[in-house]
């Protein structure tokens, strides 16, 4: 394989790169989650019964993500919560399910969290090839500047049985969760196509 000098540079210009570069603008979103999940453990702002291996786990999984599943799950978590849906699958080309959760800012942090853990369940049960699920949990907000907590879960199930289905099943019909769940197919790609 020969590749000429400038090539890259010929890249770099070029309108796919431009619009590429675009596209990613909203993947930082997902950067700036993972820093003030960091910093808020650090705090003691969020509300975890995990040890800090654990946690540090969740924030690894979610800092492997490359660019473009970045971009993915942050207009994913965006578009819920602009849209004021209470939870979303999300599920990576990177093998993880991420669930992201949006309460009433008037549900206590312990209720939102032992919600956070029956959905992340759920989950696992829905998409039962990604053994490992990220629980994002939030509170619904008014504005894009207002003042929000986050709660963080990393459940790992390498082997899902029969009983572990059963009660999924049962935690999502007798919560309801995802009962009237609608399922959307989407085509991204990483390099915008042009016209």
């Amino acid at each position: 394989m020969i590749i000429t000098s400038g090539l890259w540079d010929e890249f770099e210009r070029s309108k796919e790169y431009s619009d590429r570069k675009k596209e990613d603008l909203i993947s930082y979103a997902w950067d700036y989650l993972i820093k003030d999940l960091c910093k808020w453990f650090f705090d003691g702002e969020l509300l975890t019964k995990h040890t800090i291996e654990e946690y540090e786990s969740a924030i690894r999984t979610m800092a492997k993500e490359n660019r473009f599943q970045r971009r993915i799950l942050s207009r994913c978590f965006g578009e819920m919560l602009h849209n004021k849906i209470r939870a979303r699958i999300v599920p990576s080309n990177s093998g993880v399910t991420y669930m992201f959760q949006a309460n009433n800012p008037n549900v206590s942090r312990e209720d939102r969290r032992a919600e956070l853990e029956m959905r992340c369940i759920v989950a696992r049960g829905i998409i039962q090839k990604n053994k490992i699920v990220i629980g994002i949990a939030t509170e619904q907000r008014e504005s894009p500047n207002e003042q929000v907590s986050y709660d963080l879960m990393h459940y790992t199930l390498e082997e899902w049985t029969p009983k572990m289905q059963k009660i999924s099943d049962t935690i999502q019909q007798e919560r309801s969760y995802f009962k009237e769940t609608v399922k959307s197919d989407s085509t991204e790609y990483e390099c915008p196509q042009g016209n």
